[in-house]
């Protein structure tokens, strides 16, 4: 989390950017898009004074988790409002703005599924036509992923079948704000665990197009986001690819 202050220009934060990498091989950074606290006083995150730390990001090949702090605004709980909005609104000034032509190496990961993006995916599509940029695949989609911490399969199941695999990274958030059980009188461990082993864990062959996906997954997506190598070309799921 990068020591960002509300109404202060962000390449303050340049020199713990630099330590933190430099001394303490951080291989990304939290970056807050309302340092406010829920109140959005500040420029988006497009905005040409964020530059400087945009720089550096390319300049170190780190990404940047978008992540906001609590909230400080009544109106919205922290975590059942502050952080979707936050999830939502930072595509949307992605989507909105110009800064992946200016940083075509730049990456960013928006957590919680993308906010509520994926659920309106015609909506931002419908959107970006209408505001005369390209297609969301060429403007966004070499530059943002998604993780996956929704807590709810069927949450997980729209991710991906609206959002490419390769945009989707699994476990770059592991904790969770929120302490939830889908069925109460099961042990929360145990289906955690079956719902991670079902989501990403395929090690062996794949042998159907779901468990092709999350092959994907696990051997693509982390190398995409750091940039160790160009993305692997995957060719469609067959019986020919176990």
């Amino acid at each position: 989390m990068l020591p960002q202050s509300p109404g202060v220009d962000p390449a303050t934060c340049i020199p713990e950017l630099v330590k933190c990498i430099k001394q303490y091989g951080n291989v990304a950074i939290n970056l807050d898009p309302d340092p406010s606290g829920g109140h959005w006083t500040g420029p988006p995150l497009t905005a040409r004074h964020g530059y400087p730390v945009c720089e550096k990001m390319v300049g170190y090949d780190i990404p940047a988790m978008i992540h906001v702090s609590s909230s400080c605004n009544a109106c919205f709980h922290a975590t059942g409002a502050h952080y979707i909005n936050a999830d939502t609104t930072a595509f949307m000034q992605c989507l909105q703005g110009d800064l992946f032509k200016d940083f075509p190496t730049l990456r960013f990961v928006i957590p919680h599924g993308g906010g509520a993006v994926p659920y309106h995916w015609g909506r931002y599509r419908g959107l970006a036509q209408e505001l005369k940029k390209p297609l969301l695949g060429e403007h966004l989609m070499n530059n943002i992923f998604f993780d996956t911490c929704v807590y709810h399969q069927p949450g997980i199941d729209l991710l991906t079948k609206v959002i490419p695999v390769h945009n989707i990274l699994f476990a770059s958030e592991m904790i969770g704000a929120v302490r939830g059980m889908w069925r109460p009188s099961r042990s929360s461990l145990a289906r955690r665990r079956k719902s991670h082993t079902a989501t990403a864990s395929r090690t062996s062959a794949p042998t159907s197009p779901k468990a092709w996906r999350s092959r994907k997954w696990t051997r693509c997506c982390c190398a995409r986001l750091r940039n160790c190598t160009p993305p692997r070309p995957w060719p469609a799921w067959t019986p020919a690819n176990t």
